[in-house]
């Protein structure tokens, strides 16, 4: 808690739990943290994701207080693009950086919002909002697709198939992925 209101800080990517779609698994979260507390408290929250490197681990001195701890710039410019929204009155906003879009690009797809400027920061940083996944999922349906009919069944692509001499002979199956 602090003058901005209660905080959350979440973090993906840690070591030895590290994965190649932590960014995606952050914008998953982010959400249906925002869904639950709608549904639950009917309260709206901003979050803010930034993904780059990052010190973490624990800070404090010995004889006095110690605490686990996130410092960089990283998590100062996610902390950032988590209050941009309130000084323009807009609430329940999910806003990534342009790393993040990046990290996440395969997963989802994204509305560019605005360059703006942050403290610390010599330039101005892009903000994207993803889009949720049910809106994608929505819009397949409305075609008629399932999104099953996208998903095939792992298929050996060796085949062994009896021929018509009562011999066996090796059958090629393919299967092209585009």
């Amino acid at each position: 808690m602090d003058d901005k209101g209660s905080t959350l800080v979440c973090l993906w990517g840690l070591s030895p739990m590290a994965h190649e779609d932590d960014a995606a698994r952050a914008i998953l979260t982010a959400f249906e943290m925002r869904r639950e507390l709608m549904r639950l408290y009917n309260t709206t929250c901003n979050i803010g994701i930034s993904s780059g490197e990052m010190f973490s681990g624990v800070v404090g001195t010995s004889g006095g207080r110690k605490e686990f701890s996130v410092l960089g710039d990283v998590a100062n410019l996610a902390a950032r693009i988590m209050y941009w929204p309130i000084k323009r009155k807009m609430k329940g906003m999910i806003n990534v950086d342009l790393n993040t879009r990046t990290l996440a690009s395969n997963f989802f797809s994204y509305k560019y919002v605005s360059h703006s400027e942050f403290k610390g920061k010599s330039i101005s940083i892009p903000i994207f909002e993803p889009y949720e996944l049910e809106e994608e999922l929505s819009d397949i349906t409305k075609k008629h697709l399932h999104p099953g009919a996208f998903l095939k069944p792992h298929m050996n692509p060796m085949n062994l198939e009896p021929s018509t001499n009562n011999a066996t002979k090796l059958k090629m199956v393919g299967s092209c992925v585009q």
